[in-house]
Order: C-alpha cells, then structure tokens, then sequence
C-alpha cells in the first residue's frame, strides 16, 4: 500500500507543476487587466535640424513588467517538467533554470535600456543564456532519455523541441519591439497572448494527455517529494547526556 501511494505522489509531479504554470500565468493576465504590472519606457530622441535648433521628442512606451515575471517563474516551472521526463541531473536542471531567469531578466534590462548599445548588450547576454538553456535541456536532456524506451525519447524530443522553439521566439519579439521599436503596441500584446498559450496552455495539456495515456512515461522521485521529511535514522545529540 505505501508504495502505490508513493507511485501516486510521484505522478502528481507534473500535474502540479502545470497547475503552478497556469495559475501563475493567470495571475499575471488578470495584474495587466486591472491596469497592474504596467510601466513606462520614456526614450528621448533628438532631431537635428540644418536652418534650426534641434528638437527634442519624448517617447513613452508602455512596459508590461508584470509579463516578464510571467515568463521568469512559469519557464522555470516548464523546465522542471522537461528535467522530470528526461532524467536530467539536478546540477544541469540548476543551471537551466538559472539561465532562463538570467535571460528574462536581462531581457527586461534591455527593454529599457536607454542608449542603443548598452540595450543590444543586453538584449546579446540574454540569447547567450537562451543557448545555455538550448544546451542543457535540448542536448543534455536528449542524451538522458537515452537510457529510456524508443516512445519516451521520442516523446520527449517532440515536446522539448516544441518549447524551445516557442522560447527562441521571444527574443525575437522583444528586438523587434521594445528595442528596435518596429511593432506596435497592440502587435507585441497580440503575438505574447498566443504564444503563452502555446507555451503553457497547449504544452501543459500535451505533457498531461501523452504523462496519462503513455505507460512507458515514468518518473521516478523518492524522498521528500513522496515522503516529506522524515527523522528515521537523525542522531539526537543531548538525549543521553546524563546517562
């Protein structure tokens, strides 16, 4: 009996995490809504004039900060969940989950960085550390799904390229957009809804669908996660002082 319960806590990994996912990516639609999470970018750009004095305008654009906070916790969330599939060791798992947040945050630096080099720097760290994560859970993931059957691996190649191609698109939204200020506002709003619905929504429902129905798909966590803490075996120092 303990160990089916045991089966049944590990299985609930992945429906957990998905359920933080869309919790969290809910709570972040509803903060922009309301008018919450809301910020603004303010570039000045100077026109030179030949016959006159320079002008100066003020540009605002509006920063949805709240979105990239989104991004930082639920793409850390999905990452867990592809590490769980694969078999990925936890120092690989670390490293990819520091990279994404590296890359969010240093994406909303560059939004609003003012001087166009010091925002393209910005914007070069945060595709460097895309590539990290591309690497450790792209190519270390795969190489960890080598010891599973022919269906997990090819599972998991399918849903871990899916997410990182969806990933690979955000930074070329936030160049065109914020940074090269190529895209509306509207646009940018429009393009970011469908693909958290993709990257979350639609990858959620994949990995729980094929998780459920796919019986050569295991996880195997023993521990805290099954077990919690226990105190078996802890030395107690102090209880036979005075004995």
């Amino acid at each position: 009996m303990s160990r089916k319960a045991d089966v049944s806590q590990q299985k609930r990994l992945f429906h957990v995490l998905t359920s933080l996912v869309t919790t969290i990516s809910f709570l972040a639609y509803f903060a922009m809504a309301t008018g919450e999470g809301i910020a603004y970018n303010v570039v000045t750009v100077r026109h030179r004039h030949k016959n006159a004095p320079d002008t100066v305008d003020e540009i605002f654009r509006q920063v949805f900060w709240v979105r990239w906070l989104n991004w930082g916790l639920t793409f850390s969330l999905i990452l867990i969940n592809l590490a769980m599939l694969s078999g990925l060791n936890g120092a690989s798992l670390l490293v990819s989950v520091s990279a994404n947040a590296i890359m969010f945050v240093t994406g909303l630096i560059s939004v609003f960085g003012g001087h166009g080099g010091t925002r393209w720097a910005w914007f070069t760290i945060s595709c460097l550390s895309y590539l990290t994560v591309v690497y450790h859970t792209g190519f270390l993931g795969r190489r960890a799904t080598l010891a599973k059957d022919n269906q997990s691996r090819a599972f998991y190649a399918s849903i871990a390229g899916y997410f990182l191609v969806l990933l690979l698109i955000y930074p070329v939204i936030w160049a065109a957009s914020s940074n090269a200020r190529r895209m509306s506002i509207d646009a940018e709003i429009i393009i970011y809804a469908i693909l958290d619905v993709l990257s979350q929504g639609v990858f959620g429902y994949w990995l729980l669908v094929s998780h459920d129905s796919m019986q050569s798909i295991t996880l195997s966590i023993d521990g805290f996660w099954s077990n919690g803490v226990g105190n078996e075996g802890a030395i107690r120092v102090g209880d036979n002082e005075g004995a």
